[in-house]
């Protein structure tokens, strides 16, 4: 057995926390000779229209750089929303220009002053350099992305050697240099480094707000059509199902006949998918059955992520051949490595005409931008965007560029989960971390209310993931109690005699861990060692006891630095292969057994983490996903004295109490209202 003496050595802080300054000691490119890099080799895509600059503003520039209080209060800001389509693109534009100010701050915070590069090998021309924070990705540093090095010590007049991302690991980057950069490099040669800001999705989502046609279509009538016999509908376009799992789900069913029915046209069709009710499945079923009843479809399926995007495609090809779906990637992707060898069958590059003949083009909603810019004809019937509750607004409006005025369009996503990353917390603010899929359905008098008689959008019931108990209080808090309880059995109920369980037969458990929470080194990101050592113990009693599988547990944490320490802990001892992820990692996925470390243990700079929406506290949505991802068993280890200091949290404690799965003291009702958040 470990102590938490041995734990302690081995996940300690490292060095202490110094922040690092969001400002560079001076610009060393000013009046600099940049020597060029090598670029990655990319395929170019031949454009038909070139993108602007969309340079922000020097005014918005001034506003950004104050204090969030005063920025907000500035003519430009203080009046600034979305009333209406007409002034749509100012709204959208200024938000993105806050967001990338904030971007470009961030991306400082990855630069470094007197570090060495070691080459990879002797004759390799990649030079590898350590990057601290970059797992975290705020933001993220892509392949095609590049840095410029300085010499330590070199004066104005010294030479800037531009390098090319051409590799990223989970803390490193390997960077190209041309020739030249081996002149000044060794081994020991410390270097001053800068990274840059790629700004090519900001340009598309600028390029994309400028489409007025399809933005009045964000703007439904709020006149409601309700056909005469919804029923007689339901019963006259009855279909065999191709994936006989939604035969005995009315709402799945509905939503298909809907979407092929058109009757929400010209407005989007949303499709709330609840975790766990099978949101994907539906819109995919809805693809297949276009693809069979018509034959003039063709439809364009995105996402805002890749792996959301590869999950389309993944069910997509169970029935369908790679001359009707093509998956086009951007650019810096390595297919060899992303994809098995029957799903790379499915990949085009950016060339109109690899593509132009299949039915169905799966892309993420940015390379969708790229494939308007392609300059193909708006031939799509239907535009499905999946997961559209994660996605900026402007990042949806880059796909449905390619809409024409007949395009149907299909949104699918639950907005009452995780939204967009947003990191300006004046753009936050301002709306943009709120998702079109939010936008339409919070919208007063609403055509999308999801009763038995609406055409706009269908709210799926059935959760076919989590165990009753698991389900009741996200049920409760979130959903209005609309959601049945319908897993497998044999799943579900496979752990209610677990000996890591507090109770038997109720499949959830609460520890109590009055830990501390620390940060090291120039990581903002917090960790607890004594939660990720309660986290070991479930572990063993998990494994060593219940036999339960490694890729049957997943560990969900809100701190990148939780996660790394958590890793690092179960590799020593021998859980290899444990999944370990951020709640943003998490969402969309599930596994048999969630463990959740909430890693807070002090009030202090719980403000902070509340502006940037970080940690448990004060964040629904988070709360939402994390305990939603279980199907037989869920544990939480964390200090219950914070924790109960957010509603959601304390209504859910209560019911672990009630129930009989909480280990440790209860916290006292108080009403002093001090650190309520």
């Amino acid at each position: 057995m470990t102590s938490n003496i041995e734990i302690s050595k081995l996940l300690g802080q490292k060095s202490p926390y110094k922040r690092k300054p969001r400002t560079r000691k001076s610009d060393f490119m000013n009046n600099r000779l940049i020597v060029p890099g090598i670029p990655v080799e990319f395929p170019r895509p031949k454009y038909k229209t070139r993108l602007p600059k969309f340079e922000i503003p020097l005014k918005l520039k001034r506003i950004f750089v104050k204090s969030e209080s005063d920025a907000l209060s500035t003519s430009e800001l203080k009046d600034l929303q979305l009333d209406n389509s007409s002034n749509y693109e100012k709204f959208f534009n200024t938000l993105l220009f806050a967001e990338e100010y904030q971007l470009t701050n961030d991306i400082m915070l990855y630069d470094q002053e007197g570090v060495e590069m070691k080459k990879k090998g002797k004759r390799s021309p990649y030079f590898t350099l350590q990057v601290p924070g970059l797992a975290e990705k705020r933001p993220s540093v892509i392949v095609g992305d590049h840095v410029f090095v300085v010499r330590c010590g070199e004066d104005e007049k010294g030479k800037a050697y531009q390098g090319f991302v051409h590799h990223v690991e989970e803390t490193s980057i390997s960077v190209k240099f041309k020739k030249e950069f081996s002149r000044v490099y060794s081994s020991n040669t410390k270097f001053d480094v800068r990274f840059t800001f790629n700004r090519l999705p900001m340009r598309r989502m600028h390029n994309a707000i400028k489409c007025a046609d399809t933005i009045k279509r964000l703007f439904p009538s709020n006149e409601v059509r309700t056909p005469k016999d919804m029923d007689e509908i339901m019963q006259r376009n009855s279909f065999k199902a191709i994936d006989k799992s939604i035969e005995n789900n009315k709402h799945q069913m509905r939503a298909v006949i809907l979407i092929k029915q058109e009757l929400y046209h010209p407005a989007p069709f949303i499709v709330f998918g609840p975790p766990g009710t099978g949101k994907s499945v539906t819109i995919v079923e809805a693809m297949k059955q276009l693809l069979d009843e018509k034959e003039n479809v063709r439809i364009l399926a995105c996402a805002p992520s890749n792996s959301a995007a590869d999950v389309l495609l993944m069910k997509l090809s169970i029935t369908l051949s790679p001359d009707k779906v093509a998956r086009i990637n951007a650019a810096y992707r390595d297919i060899k490595k992303v994809y098995s060898d029957n799903l790379r069958e499915y990949c085009k590059g950016l060339d109109l005409k690899s593509f132009e003949n299949h039915k169905i083009i799966v892309s993420t909603c940015i390379t969708a931008g790229a494939i308007h810019a392609l300059g193909g004809r708006k031939n799509y019937t239907h535009i499905f965007i999946d997961e559209a509750g994660q996605a900026m607004e402007p990042e949806i409006l880059t796909a449905l560029q390619n809409a024409s005025k007949d395009t149907k369009i299909i949104l699918a996503g639950d907005p009452r989960q995780l939204g967009p990353i947003v990191h300006s917390s004046i753009a936050k603010r301002l709306g943009l971390g709120k998702s079109l899929i939010e936008r339409l359905v919070n919208r007063e008098n609403s055509p999308y209310d999801f009763s038995e008689t609406c055409t706009y959008g269908v709210k799926l019931r059935m959760n076919y993931r989590s165990h009753p108990e698991i389900l009741r209080v996200p049920n409760e808090l979130f959903y209005q109690n609309e959601l049945e309880a319908c897993g497998d059995e044999s799943i579900i109920q496979s752990l209610l005699n677990s000996n890591a369980l507090h109770k038997k037969n109720y499949p959830i458990k609460f520890v109590s861990v009055y830990g501390r929470d620390m940060q090291e080194g120039r990581s903002p990101s917090w960790f607890n060692i004594d939660e990720a050592a309660e986290i070991l113990k479930i572990v063993r009693e998990l494994v060593e006891k219940d036999h339960v599988r490694i890729e049957d547990i997943g560990i969900i944490t809100p701190y990148c630095k939780q996660v790394e320490k958590i890793k690092i802990l179960m590799e020593e001892h021998n859980f290899d292969g444990l999944d370990v992820g951020t709640v943003e990692n998490f969402q969309g996925r599930e596994r048999p057994v969630i463990l959740i470390s909430t890693v807070r243990s002090t009030s202090k700079n719980l403000k902070h983490d509340r502006k940037f929406c970080l940690g448990f506290l004060n964040e629904p949505k988070r709360f939402c996903v994390a305990v939603t991802r279980a199907r037989a068993f869920m544990a939480v280890v964390g200090n219950p004295n914070l924790l109960f200091l957010d509603d959601h949290w304390k209504r859910w404690l209560k019911e672990v109490n009630i129930k009989g799965g909480y280990i440790g003291t209860f916290p006292k009702e108080t009403d002093d209202g001090e650190e309520q958040l």
